[in-house]
């Protein structure tokens, strides 16, 4: 009897690079402070992602209810997810006695709102910390993060031609450079992030993530890890708490939902594209996931699954 050949598709899946594109990154306001004495920043609590790159003087940091972290010039500081968090100074106003120590007492920074989508339960979920702190002396193995560092800075201060547009974009590719070092360094034995180094179980799941649409079964896809479907249950269960064919399910609903706002999207056509032969069976799924519908959710300006 003839088996059936893996794909071997996780030679041949950026996963890092999907789970990036997943979030869709966008900043969605940036600016540059200049503060002294005691001040507070944000004015007002928001649940999107911030970044702060102190160019100058010193902050202390609270996030939730944690104790508050002290930040010098050259440290950046990206709040993913949290309650509330404030970026504050609190040092006296002294009298100003030269231009030196005008400038001594400021503390400066860069900032940007991000606009990411970072479901709780997407795959990447539990390898996104609730904060990124890069402390200006630590990041020696990451040229490539202080060169955008670099010239974000410079864009501040140029006032060039699309300088804010530029300083936006830039912001965008520190977010997310910042999350593939992190991702680079975090060890771990369990999670979507222990999954992807896994040589049995990658195969898994880049097979899900290259071929959403094929009427997948735990035989075929233990088959793509060549291991039994005993072992495969048992190594979902234990790295990502999950079982293959529930792991499968969520994958093609986030795909369904990033799709379906991709101009032209059909539903009938988002539907075959995620292993769907009809509408209305690939409807239902969806609502069972989100509670929402798919039409409903597509002509949405603003919604967070």
């Amino acid at each position: 009897m003839k088996t059936r050949k893996s794909s071997d598709a996780s030679s041949q899946v950026d996963f890092i690079g999907e789970a990036i594109k997943e979030m869709r990154v966008q900043a969605a306001s940036t600016g540059t402070i200049s503060k002294d004495g005691s001040w507070s920043f944000p004015l007002s609590d928001t649940d999107s992602p911030v970044g702060y790159f102190l160019l100058q003087g010193q902050a202390e940091v609270t996030i939730d209810d944690r104790a508050a972290e002290s930040l010098k010039a050259g440290d950046l500081l990206v709040v993913i997810r949290s309650k509330s968090h404030r970026l504050y100074g609190s040092k006296p106003v002294r009298p100003v006695q030269a231009e030196n120590d005008e400038q001594s007492e400021k503390t400066s920074f860069l900032f940007a709102i991000i606009q990411a989508q970072i479901a709780s339960d997407c795959p990447f979920g539990s390898a996104m910390p609730d904060h990124f702190l890069f402390r200006s002396g630590e990041r020696t193995e990451s040229p490539h993060l202080d060169a955008q560092l670099q010239c974000l800075v410079w864009e501040a201060k140029s006032g060039a031609a699309a300088s804010k547009l530029m300083q936006a974009r830039l912001w965008e590719i520190v977010f997310m450079q910042a999350f593939r070092v992190h991702l680079a360094k975090t060890k771990t034995t369990t999670g979507w992030l222990s999954a992807i180094c896994d040589q049995q179980l990658s195969k898994v799941l880049a097979a899900i993530l290259r071929y959403p649409e094929r009427d997948w079964t735990v035989e075929m896809l233990a088959a793509e890890a060549a291991i039994s479907r005993a072992t495969l249950a048992r190594r979902f269960a234990s790295v990502l708490n999950d079982t293959p064919m529930d792991y499968l399910f969520k994958q093609r609903m986030r795909m369904a939902a990033a799709r379906l706002r991709e101009p032209g999207a059909s539903i009938s056509m988002v539907a075959q594209q995620v292993g769907y032969s009809s509408e209305s069976a690939f409807s239902s799924a969806f609502h069972r996931r989100f509670n929402i519908w798919p039409g409903e959710y597509r002509n949405r300006e603003s919604i967070s699954l």
